[in-house]
């Protein structure tokens, strides 16, 4: 009786400590491979002051706004101090930050220490301290940037999911419309859309209301040019296609007779930068180089495609971020004449 009791109890308590043993071999297993995992992910100095200076760059601050201060008894950790532009919410550095960082294992702190003012960022990998830095704003500093206003032609040729995508974006622009009966209902879309509606006189103008003619005679083409104007008196100006019958002397002056007794802004294709080239990375090369030449606060219009614009969309986020200013045509349209 007593060897059968041994029995069962020898037995029992192999099997509790095989199970005890299996269990402690499983936690520490996940322990320390995720020990392991965590020291092996661990982000080096140099690589977060590389993503960490990137950061800022992207945003338009520059080397000369970024100094380098010492802590005492933290010789491994990089510190600074930023003088933020004025024009830049904190908020931005905040996100770029994160979004750059988001794939590295690192935890960034944030205090502010007052409101609108200085604000304290610490990013660490597991429990060493990588970056220390503060940020000020700096009122006299404001990040240079050109002013730029798209203008998108060619709208009728999307389909009705592409269009309602485009007009959907937030982003700001103008749309080249030619007055018709059906832009004339377009052009309260625009609108509904904070984008901006501009006229195009040329010889696609087939419709007897608003047709304008070389051979009319000035009290037929007056009357055209009275509807054009009643029915899209919110578009922000008319542009003249030069190369149509609108440039016949005669039709031309009356054009600008009836329009400058309205102040209403003429444009014509040349007043537009057009980017160059026959595919689109040839054609963002060339809005590229527009770009650097009106980055000291420069103002350019630019007339595109619309089945192109999306393929601008990245070019404009990256300017952005380094102070461009993407605005309605109307705004830079007003400033031609100053």
């Amino acid at each position: 009786m007593d060897n059968h009791f041994n029995k069962k109890k020898v037995i029992r308590i192999l099997l509790i400590s095989s199970i005890s043993l299996l269990l402690i071999n499983i936690v520490a297993g996940k322990y320390f491979t995720s020990k392991t995992k965590n020291e092996l992910n661990k982000v080096s100095l140099e690589t977060a002051d590389k993503v960490f200076l990137q950061s800022l760059f992207a945003l338009g601050i520059s080397q000369e706004q970024i100094k380098t201060r010492k802590l005492l008894k933290k010789t491994e950790v990089k510190s600074y101090v930023l003088k933020v532009p004025g024009d830049l919410p904190i908020p931005n550095i905040l996100v770029e930050l994160k979004n750059n960082f988001d794939s590295l294992n690192v935890k960034i702190a944030i205090k502010e220490k007052n409101i609108g003012g200085k604000t304290l960022i610490n990013i660490f990998s597991g429990e060493d301290e990588l970056i220390s830095a503060e940020l000020n704003y700096d009122s006299e500093i404001i990040r240079k940037g050109g002013h730029v206003a798209f203008v998108l032609q060619g709208v009728s040729n999307l389909d009705n999911d592409k269009l309602s995508e485009l007009l959907s974006a937030p982003e700001l622009f103008g749309v080249l419309i030619v007055p018709s009966k059906s832009n004339f209902a377009f052009k309260d879309s625009l609108l509904k859309y904070r984008k901006e509606s501009l006229i195009l006189l040329n010889d696609e103008n087939n419709e007897l209301k608003y047709k304008l003619d070389a051979g009319y005679s000035k009290l037929r083409l007056r009357a055209s040019l009275k509807s054009i104007v009643d029915d899209f008196q919110k578009s922000v100006c008319v542009v003249i296609d030069e190369n149509s019958d609108m440039s016949e002397p005669e039709l031309y002056n009356l054009l600008f007779e009836v329009f400058k007794v309205r102040s209403i802004r003429q444009l014509k294709y040349g007043d537009f930068f057009i980017p160059s080239g026959t595919s689109i990375e040839e054609k963002l090369n060339s809005f590229n180089a527009a770009m650097e030449k009106i980055r000291n606060n420069g103002k350019v219009l630019i007339l595109l495609d619309a089945m192109e614009y999306s393929a601008f969309l990245p070019e404009i986020v990256r300017y952005r971020k380094i102070g461009y200013k993407f605005i309605n045509p109307s705004e830079i349209i007003r400033s031609l004449d100053k």
